[in-house]
C-alpha cells in the first residue's frame, strides 16, 4: 500500500495558481513537511489522505489566504535605504521593529523616497489551486526538526507556498485596463535582502 500524505510525511507537491480573473500567477513545484504550517490550512485539508499521482483543486478567499489588503501597510522609506538600481516590482526582505520576517514589494521610486507595500502581492485576492502529488514519503527527523524551529519563528499569514518572488509577470504595475502604465513588460529582479544590502 502506497503512502499518503499525513503527518510526518514530507510532500513534493506541484501547483498551479489562478487570480480570480483565471489568470496564472504561480507554477511551482515545493517539498514541505505536512502538518507544521508550511502550507496554507485549505492546501493542507485539501491535500490530506493522498497518494502520489492524485490530484485536488481548492478554492481560497482572502481570508483563506493571505488575508484583505492592509492601506496602513504601504510605507514611505528614504532613497538612500535602497540600492541605486531599485525599481518598482523589486522584493526584499527585512525585518521589523519585533526581528519578525517582513516582505516588501516597491511600488515606486522617486529622488527622494521609495513606496513599498508589506501586503503580499496576493493579498485580497481569491485564488483558485490546481494541485498534484507528485512524491510522499516519511519526513527524516532533521526535516521535522528544521519545520517544527520554522513553526516558532514563523508570523502569519504565511507565505511559504507562494512567496512574492515566486510569482509569475512579477512587478508589472497594472492600471484598471490590466496594462502597465507606459505599455511595457516590467519584471522583477525579485532581490532578497534587506534595504541597503546591494551584496
Amino acid at each position: 500500500m502506497s503512502l499518503t500524505v499525513g503527518p510526518g510525511t514530507l510532500v513534493k507537491l506541484h501547483y498551479v495558481v489562478r487570480d480570480d480573473e483565471g489568470e496564472t500567477v504561480a507554477d511551482e513545484v515545493v517539498e514541505r513537511v505536512f502538518g507544521y504550517g508550511q502550507l496554507l490550512p485549505t492546501v493542507e485539508q485539501a491535500i490530506d489522505g493522498l497518494a502520489s499521482g492524485a490530484k485536488r483543486s481548492a478554492k481560497l478567499r482572502p481570508e483563506d489566504a493571505f488575508g484583505e489588503r492592509d492601506p496602513e501597510a504601504v510605507l514611505e522609506v528614504e532613497r538612500e535605504e535602497f540600492p541605486e538600481d531599485v525599481a518598482p516590482g523589486d522584493h526584499f526582505q527585512a525585518e521589523d521593529s519585533e526581528g519578525k520576517f517582513v516582505m516588501l514589494t516597491v511600488l515606486d521610486v522617486d529622488a527622494e523616497r521609495v513606496v513599498v507595500d508589506q501586503n503580499h502581492p496576493l493579498a485580497g485576492l481569491s485564488l483558485a489551486l490546481d494541485l498534484e502529488i507528485l512524491d510522499v514519503r516519511v519526513a527524516e527527523s532533521a526535516e521535522i526538526d528544521a519545520a517544527e524551529a520554522a513553526l516558532q519563528v514563523a508570523s502569519p499569514p504565511d507565505i511559504s507556498l507562494i512567496p512574492p518572488e515566486a510569482l509569475l509577470a512579477r512587478g508589472q504595475r497594472r492600471n484598471e485596463d490590466g496594462e502597465s502604465p507606459d505599455g511595457a513588460d516590467h519584471g522583477s529582479r525579485g532581490r532578497r535582502g534587506k534595504p541597503g544590502d546591494e551584496s
